[in-house]
C-alpha cells in the first residue's frame, strides 16, 4: 500500500512542508540534550502558560502519540518506509486555539523499500529500535529536566495508539490478511516490546484500558486516559479532561451532565 501523506498529516501531525505562521522550530534530536531540552521547555512553558516544567513536558510529549501512530501505520500497511528517527524530524509550533499545536516535519522525505524478509522479524526490529533508540532517550531527557517520572510521560501515548487502532481497522476494512497483520503488529507493540526499552518494568503502551460513559456518543464507551496530561496546569482553558484518571466519579459525573447540557443547548 502506498503511503497516505494526508493521513499522516491529519492524524499524526507529520508533514513534509513548513507549517504556516511558525512560532518555533527545533530539531527533535536536540531535545535529547539536557541543556537544549531545558531551553525548549522553558519557551514552551511560556507559550502554553504552564505552571512549571513538569506541566510543560507532560503536555508536550503527548504530541508524540502522533509519531507512534505514524510508525505503527508505516510498519503495518505500507510497502515503503519513511525515516521517523529524531535526527530526521523538525518540531514546529504554530498557533491554533489557546495553545500552540505541534507538527513533525520530515527533513528527508525519500521513501525506502521494506526488506524482503519475514514481516514479524522485521517489524520487531523496527519497533524495538523506534521505542528503545529514538523515543526512550527523548523521554528520559524530558524526565530528568522536568523532574517528572518517566512513566507519566510514556503514559501520554497509549490513548493515541488505541484511538489510531480504530483508524487502522477502517483502513484494513474486510481485507483479512491485512487485518491480521496490523492486529499482530499492534499487539506486539502494546504487549511484547521489552519494558526495558522504555526504562520501565512494564510496557506502558498497553495501559489500563478502563472505559467510562461517553457523553458525546453514549453508544461508544470512552477510554480513560492512562495518565494526567496536566492540561489543568496550563493556559489551555481546558481544566481537567473528562477522561482524566485523577477525576473522582462524582466530579466526572458532574462534568458529564454539564457536557450533555451544553450539547443539548
Amino acid at each position: 500500500m502506498d503511503i497516505d501523506y494526508g493521513l499522516l498529516q491529519n492524524y499524526c501531525w507529520v508533514v513534509t512542508e513548513d507549517v504556516e505562521n511558525m512560532m518555533l522550530s527545533v530539531p527533535a534530536i536536540q531535545l535529547t540534550d539536557p541543556e537544549k531540552c531545558e531551553q525548549f521547555l522553558t519557551a514552551y512553558k511560556t507559550f502554553i502558560q504552564a505552571e512549571d516544567l513538569s506541566a510543560a513536558a507532560t503536555y508536550f510529549v503527548a504530541w508524540f502519540k502522533g509519531i507512534s501512530a505514524a510508525q505503527q501505520y508505516l510498519v503495518s500497511f505500507c510497502d515503503r518506509q519513511l525515516d521517523l528517527s529524531l535526527s530526521n524530524l523538525i518540531i514546529q509550533l504554530y498557533p491554533k486555539g489557546r495553545v500552540p499545536w505541534v507538527a513533525f516535519k520530515l527533513i528527508h522525505t525519500a521513501e525506502q523499500p521494506v526488506p524482503g524478509e519475514d514481516h514479524e522479524e522485521w517489524r520487531s526490529r523496527q519497533l524495538d529500535r523506534f521505542y528503545g533508540e529514538e523515543l526512550y532517550p527523548l523521554m528520559a531527557t524530558f524526565s530528568r529536566v522536568s523532574d517528572t517520572h518517566i512513566s507519566q510521560l510514556w503514559g501520554q501515548l497509549p490513548g493515541g495508539l488505541h484511538y489510531f487502532y480504530g483508524v487502522m481497522a477502517a483502513i484494513a476494512g474486510d481485507h483479512e490478511p491485512l487485518r491480521e497483520r496490523f492486529e499482530s503488529d499492534f499487539q506486539y507493540t502494546i504487549r511484547q516490546i521489552n519494558p526495558s526499552l522504555f526504562g520501565l518494568k512494564k510496557n506502558p503502551l498497553n495501559g489500563t484500558n478502563i472505559f467510562i460513559d461517553n457523553p458525546y456518543d453514549p453508544s461508544q464507551p470512552m477510554r480513560m486516559k492512562d495518565a494526567c496530561c496536566q492540561a489543568y496546569r496550563t493556559g489551555s482553558g481546558e481544566g481537567y479532561c473528562y477522561s482524566c484518571p485523577r477525576l473522582s466519579n462524582v466530579a466526572r459525573n458532574k462534568m458529564k451532565q454539564e457536557i450533555i447540557a451544553s450539547l443539548e443547548a
